[in-house]
């Protein structure tokens, strides 16, 4: 007979799911694959996969379609083949919905019984799974039958599509769980009881049962407000709100029920439990509330700089503000409503919301679940806000201006040296500081299209920043001096114009003053011929007095959002959301106009979420997402005109241009079963890249003097030669599978595993080899320990107000593509061609003068060859990060929370450059006395085609690869205490210690510090303190509400209620910082060979004279010291700390009720921030000649010269409604 009893079927698919997890574990922990071993790994995690999908109650009907129709196509065969006897016999009608064709199978066993055929086909398809027929060789789920081709395919189509496994970097859920457990009083479970959750503002509910264990359990629930009722036979019904229900997270809310009847309702007010039990993954949400209450607008690196473990990016080093639990900066993973909000160029935010819009803030900072991925530092979520049943806004205005701000430190030299020369205390004001106006306003609007059904939300903002440039540069020659030039060159009789075309005119244009109140000097004009005539005309040198003319300069930036959700059903929700913003900065007045270097973003965002709840045991969600980013810097003054003793003149690496285009498709399904948690889920994502690089595209000449810029005379002509345009496509995959496993009441397993894989980029590089093998496994246990008695170990330990967590997993980081663009300097690609040595004149003079030179020419076209290579390492591994925390976390009392724990991190493979083509090999001069006496004369002053002799490949020059050979080691305690917001107060303490060591902050330099090693022959030389590590760090947050006074009177009752206050203190280290010394880092011998790069920090000291350099060496002759020659110095990487930094924000809030009451209350508030209100100097942006002592002595390791600023403040009116 082929019936079986579903219980039976059922437990073999859990023995089977158990089985084919087993397989799936020893296949994953193999070092190498084989093409077998991949194959067997695909179909073991499909078995799985349809395993536990067959076992769910409410299977998605395409999966049961396929299925079933495959099942008809072998039944079908095998009865025509005579293998099944009788089969003939039991094809006859079904369902429509089996097969459209008409052809319909049932079995006379089941149909007879009086099952219809959706129930004999479910029962045989769904509970006989794997075993479908399996004497008589139709085992579907075998890899060696002909079922499973068609798995596979199905499969591949899935991945391409998106919609079952997740080939993705990023599958996250943006709704949150509610659970708890029903007992009696005497603490036995309640088994059967009904349980209603509603969604106090779109009135959204649902319902399920508690199970033999009396547990409940809602998934996928959009965050908000919820209403949990429970009622059960001879038990008093129980009401509990309101229940926050958060992203990602799982809100617990226990309910003891007392007898009584079941019409009695009882109502207690409070929240879900401070902590949760079931997850091993350290997070944390920051509700709208607190958004909106603390100081500040920043909404990405405010929040997350909140949190323990986090520790803000100084001294200009590249990637995001912000950098977690020994990260990089740019090892954070960004997401707007569970979508891609990651700049793929740069690896940094794209887009940010205002406050005002945003319902939640979430942070992972440690051993996420397997469904995240793409980024080891953390993952950084905003929500939006949605409608709901009640229209409602906000209206904002903010004002943020400098008249009442303190002066910086710039601004107070000044402000000093204009009060010593005599000005009055108002002019010397207005000399240090031009005004500066930043405007903010904008309005949110949300409410129902139906109730219940359809709402809406949306957001728009605007932003004006207007202020002006002061400042003194020296630019040019007074128009009489002009003149009188011009009349020179008219006296000239014979051959051409002694000016280059519109020279004159060009400068008749661009300095257009008739009085210039500066000092007389004198402009000497030298003739080139054989016997010089000096020409003295009297000149006015001309500076451009910004401060009696200041320049205006001013930015715009706008911002819309929208969203829609659609309940369609009680299990189906439809959410819809398009974001765009843009942005307008013309950049700063330059010295000389046109020079400005402008910046134009435009940012598109629209993603689309579908949610379908199949019961209380099965979720399925669905996301799709495109994001847009333009960003681009315009054309300006072409081309860069250099001369000595002046300003430069344009620029000429511009335009430059940058178009990514990420489309995303997501889906994640989640099911229980029994004491299991299953989750499997994911996306595709690929990201189209455009860009337009090429530096000096303008061209750049330069000019030894202004008499020679006159008569344009250059001493050096470069441009680059090349396409410019970089496109890119990478695509994104990845798979994951989780089980949170209750293995006790009180313990949880958090395993998983994820496989991530990215693409090279076309368009880049043909032979690139990408990386394969990243599988990243994730363990983890929440150990609730409920110790009874009443010593201080039960009353630490005791309960469910306790947790013990722990975990270890691997994250894989993506390499941005920025650092391929400088792959686009590559020859043939591109080369940048410098021609210089001119010599002679092409001017002709008078009869009666001297006779000129020859003609002006080049001496000497250098060949292509010699060129500058930047290579990525073509096999390029992803760089990863090992994370591991063990902590312990007790709620106290209702409200407050302590946690304590251990976090940390290693980083492996991280990518930084090296410099393979080495100037020398240091074993060929160490004590080598022969190399002195026979080797360095005979070279001096030889060049081969301008690089220098000693290279590893003579014939190129500098040749810079990107390789994954820098790690990272961290470790720290973190403490928080805090206290959830009740009887108007919420605070929230955090304290970091920690230590932070690596040998590369980031493959691209920041301010101070250089990427490239010290010595290119021992990378370990470099192993030091990070310049992100900030061993103590201390962050509070606190709101303050002023209790309310019952008045009588209405305008003392405005007055004096509604007070409020809230702020932001931070306390921490200084950052770490190397002092810089003389030579170039890169080993090659300065003033022994000819035009020398000094770019790098110097490790290698033959000199021994302290100082830095940048530029190139004109002195070719160099005396090399052979006492010091070839010697590391032993100065160690960031062996020099800044001073620590104290900042505190307030913020004061005045309410004032206007209309309506209760829920409908509508509210004018006014708020004063006030930033770093004690006004401190934070002097912890180092510029480089702090470090270096060759550039200014004087300011050598003095960290004052920063021009820091101190406190300012902000006014803000919001209108509530």
């Amino acid at each position: 007979m082929l019936h079986r009893p579903v219980d039976a079927a059922g437990g073999e698919l859990q023995s089977g799911i158990a089985a084919g997890a087993g397989r799936f574990a020893r296949l994953t922990s193999r070092s190498r694959f084989s093409g077998s071993d991949l194959r067997r790994l695909l179909y073991t995690f499909i078995q799985i996969y349809t395993k536990a999908l067959l076992s769910a109650r409410e299977t998605p009907i395409f999966w049961k379609s396929f299925v079933f129709r495959t099942a008809r196509r072998r039944l079908a065969s095998g009865a025509r083949r005579g293998l099944l006897p009788g089969a003939r016999r039991q094809l006859r009608a079904g369902e429509p919905w089996i097969d459209r064709q008409g052809e319909r199978i049932a079995f006379e066993s089941l149909t007879e019984s009086g099952r219809g055929a959706p129930s004999a086909w479910n029962e045989i398809c769904l509970f006989r799974g794997s075993n479908l027929y399996h004497k008589e060789g139709f085992n579907a789920m075998n890899p060696n039958s002909r079922l499973m081709p068609q798995l596979v395919r199905l499969a591949a189509l899935f991945l391409a599509l998106g919609l079952v496994i997740n080939w993705s970097v990023d599958a996250q859920t943006i709704y949150g769980n509610l659970s708890g457990r029903v007992t009696d009083q005497t603490g036995a479970t309640v088994a059967g009881a009904r349980v209603e959750a509603r969604n106090m503002d779109t009135g959204e509910t649902r319902e399920t049962t508690t199970g033999s264990d009396g547990v409940y359990l809602f998934r996928a629930l959009p965050g908000g407000r919820y209403s949990v009722k429970v009622s059960a036979d001879t038990f008093e019904t129980l009401v509990r709100e309101p229940i926050a229900v958060t992203v990602a997270r799982d809100a617990s809310v226990d309910v003891e029920l007392k007898p009584g009847s079941a019409q009695e309702v009882v109502t207690i007010e409070g929240d879900a439990a401070l902590i949760e039990t079931t997850r091993s993954q350290i997070s944390k949400q920051v509700d709208s509330r607190r958004i909106l209450e603390l100081p500040g607008r920043n909404t990405l690196n405010g929040l997350a700089l909140l949190q323990p473990g986090v520790v803000n990016n100084q001294n200009g080093r590249p990637g995001s503000g912000f950098a977690v639990n020994g990260a990089r900066t740019r090892s954070n993973n960004f997401l707007i409503d569970g979508t891609q909000n990651n700049d793929p160029s740069l690896s940094i935010p794209t887009q940010n919301l205002p406050p005002e819009a945003l319902a939640e803030f979430q942070i992972i900072t440690n051993n996420f679940s397997a469904e995240y991925g793409r980024n080891g530092g953390a993952i950084v979520q905003q929500i939006t806000r949605s409608g709901t049943n009640e229209f409602s806004g906000i209206a904002h205005y903010t004002w943020a201006g400098n008249g009442l701000d303190a002066l910086t430190t710039a601004q107070q030299r000044t402000f000093s040296a204009a009060r010593a020369a005599g000005f009055s205390e108002r002019e010397s004001l207005r000399r240090a500081r031009s005004v500066t106006v930043d405007n903010t306003w904008g309005v949110t609007f949300g409410g129902p299209i139906k109730k219940d059904k359809i709402f809406f939300f949306t957001s728009f903002d605007r932003n004006t920043f207007r202020t002006t440039v002061s400042g003194t540069n020296t630019l040019a020659l007074a128009p009489a001096a002009v003149t009188a030039l011009q009349s020179y060159a008219n006296s000239v009789t014979s051959g051409p114009d002694a000016f280059a075309p519109g020279a004159l005119q060009f400068l008749l244009n661009t300095f257009p003053v008739a009085n210039d109140p500066t000092p007389r000097g004198t402009l000497t004009i030298r003739r080139p011929s054989d016997n010089a005539i000096i020409l003295t005309l009297p000149v006015q040198q001309f500076n451009r007095a910004l401060q009696g003319a200041p320049l205006p300069f001013g930015t715009t930036f706008w911002r819309i959002l929208a969203r829609g959700d659609i309940q369609l059903t009680s299990n189906d929700r439809f959410t819809l959301r398009y974001l765009q913003d843009r942005s307008r900065d013309p950049g700063a007045p330059a010295a000389i106009p046109g020079n400005e270097v402008g910046t134009n973003v435009d940012n598109y965002n629209g993603a689309v979420n579908y949610i379908r709840t199949f019961g209380p045991r099965a979720v399925n969600e669905f996301r799709f997402s495109y994001v847009d980013r333009s960003l681009n810097f315009p054309e300006n003054f072409p081309p860069a005109f250099a001369i000595s003793g002046f300003n430069s003149v344009g620029n000429a690496n511009f335009p430059q241009f940058r178009n990514s285009k990420v489309l995303e498709f997501t889906d994640n399904f989640t099911f229980t079963a029994g004491r299991h948690t299953l989750k499997f889920g994911g996306s595709y994502n690929r990201v189209n890249l455009d860009s337009f690089f090429a530096p000096n595209f303008r061209g750049t000449v330069q000019y030894p003097s202004m008499q020679e810029f006159l008569f344009d005379r250059n001493a050096l002509f470069s441009q680059y030669a090349g396409t410019g345009l970089v496109p890119a496509i990478v695509h994104e995959l990845g798979v994951f599978a989780q089980d949170d496993f209750r293995l006790a009441s009180n313990l949880t397993l958090n395993l998983g595993l994820r496989y991530e894989y990215v693409s090279a980029p076309f368009g880049f590089f043909s032979n690139a080899e990408p990386d394969i093998n990243n599988f990243a496994p994730r363990v983890g246990f929440a150990w609730n320990p409920r110790v009874g008695g009443d010593g201080f170990i039960a009353t630490m330990l005791g309960g469910d107000k306790t947790v013990i967590r722990g975990g270890y997993g691997i994250s894989y980081d993506q390499i941005f593509l920025n650092i391929l663009l400088n792959t686009s300097r590559n020859f043939p690609r591109g080369v940048n061609i410098a021609l210089g040595n001119i010599s002679g004149q092409r001017l002709y003079v008078p009869a009666n003068r001297p006779a000129p030179p020859t003609p002006q020419q080049f001496t000497g076209n250098p060949d292509l060859l010699p060129v500058r290579l930047y290579s990525p390492n073509k096999r390029v591994s992803l760089p990863y990060q090992q994370s591991f925390n063990l902590g312990f976390e007790r709620q106290l009392f209702n409200d407050y929370v302590l946690k304590v724990f251990y976090i940390g991190s290693r980083g492996l493979k991280l990518v930084r450059e090296v410099e393979e083509n080495i100037g020398f090999f240091q074993a060929a001069i160490n004590n080598n006395p022969a190399f002195y006496a026979n080797v360095l004369p005979t070279l001096r002053p030889v060049t081969i085609s301008g690089q220098p002799a000693f290279r590893r490949d003579p014939a190129r020059g500098s040749i810079l690869v990107g390789d994954g050979l820098a790690s990272s080691w961290y470790h720290s305690l973190q403490v928080t205490h805090g206290k959830r917001f009740r009887h108007g107060i919420q605070y929230e303490l955090n304290y970091t210690w920690s230590s932070f060591i690596n040998d590369s902050d980031d493959i691209l330099g920041g301010q101070t510090n250089s990427t490239l090693p010290a010595n290119p022959l021992n990378y370990r030389q470099d192993r030091g303190r990070s310049g992100l590590d900030q061993p103590h760090r201390f962050v509070a947050n606190y709101t303050f509400e002023i209790p309310r006074i019952q008045m009588s009177n209405w305008f003392f009752d405005r007055l004096l209620n509604g007070w409020s206050m809230s702020g932001v203190s931070t306390f921490s280290s200084g950052t770490p910082f190397s002092i810089l010394n003389a030579t170039n880092a890169l080993g090659i011998l300065p003033g022994q060979i000819s035009t020398v790069e000094l770019s790098q920090r110097v490790r290698i000291n033959p000199s021994g004279v302290p100082g830095t350099a940048t530029g190139t060496n004109p002195n070719p002759f160099f005396v090399l010291n052979p006492a010091n020659s070839g010697i590391n110095g032993d100065s160690g990487r960031n062996n020099v700390r800044t001073g620590g930094t104290a900042s505190t924000n307030f913020a004061f809030v005045k309410s004032i009720r206007t209309f309506g009451s209760g829920d409908r209350q509508q509210s004018l508030q006014i708020r004063w921030e006030v930033f770093n209100v004690f006004n401190r100097r934070n002097f912890t942006v180092i510029p480089s000649n702090t470090v270096s002592a060759a550039t200014n002595p004087a300011l050598f390791l003095n960290l004052g010269q920063t021009n820091v600023g101190g406190r300012s403040m902000i006014f803000t009116a919001r209108y509530i409604f």
